[in-house]
């Protein structure tokens, strides 16, 4: 007999579709395409979801929610600035080598869209992350500074998250123009040496 799958399951199982087809067609995918990817009658999918607008947001909202959580499991309980920056790489280090490295072909389809629309009724909310990135950041170049920092600690941190972006999109767009590991692996010293050179520890 074969084995039932519970709602939630069956949930994950067509939105790594939806994120995989995302991927490969774009955001004008069509719901029949997202369903022969899952392996399920295009019918099921109204079971769980409305409409494809509502999808394409669980879609995005699926991929963050992954992201963060190998962040936050990354990094939490690090005790120096130093320790979080190192975490931080590690856990993009390790998106890059898990099955999930192919997601980053929809991201660009997400960041464009959310980019075109009003950040208001956009499905892709990229100003709340952008915002929770800065804010993040911020903080922590506070703490290697210790209120000192020479540079503006907010607009540090957008120059970092700025890098990372053109990173990515640089990787999405043509996979084989540079080595990313080693390009993280360069932001990354970058970013410790200035560190160090304030003298946190």
């Amino acid at each position: 007999m074969p084995r039932l799958i519970d709602k939630e399951e069956k949930k994950t199982l067509i939105l790594t579709a939806a994120v995989q087809t995302i991927a490969q067609k774009g955001v004008n995918v069509k719901m029949s395409e997202i369903a022969e990817a899952a392996g399920i009658g295009k019918s099921t999918i109204y079971e769980y979801f409305s409409n494809k607008d509502e999808i394409l947001h669980e879609s995005f909202k699926f991929f963050m929610s992954y992201a963060d959580t190998m962040v936050n499991q990354s990094s939490s309980g690090k005790a120096s600035p130093q320790e979080y920056l190192n975490a931080f790489f590690d856990s993009w280090t390790a998106i890059l080598d898990s099955p999930t490295a192919e997601y980053f072909d929809a991201m660009l389809h997400f960041w464009a869209i959310g980019i075109m629309q009003n950040q208001d009724t956009s499905l892709f909310d990229l100003k709340s992350i952008y915002h929770n990135y800065r804010a993040q950041f911020t903080q922590l170049f506070d703490i290697c500074f210790a209120g000192s920092c020479p540079y503006d600690p907010e607009v540090l941190a957008s120059i970092l998250i700025a890098e990372l972006d053109g990173l990515m999109l640089q990787y999405i767009l043509d996979r084989n123009s540079f080595d990313l590991k080693a390009a993280l692996g360069t932001l990354r010293s970058l970013y410790l040496n200035l560190i160090d050179s304030a003298g946190v520890s």
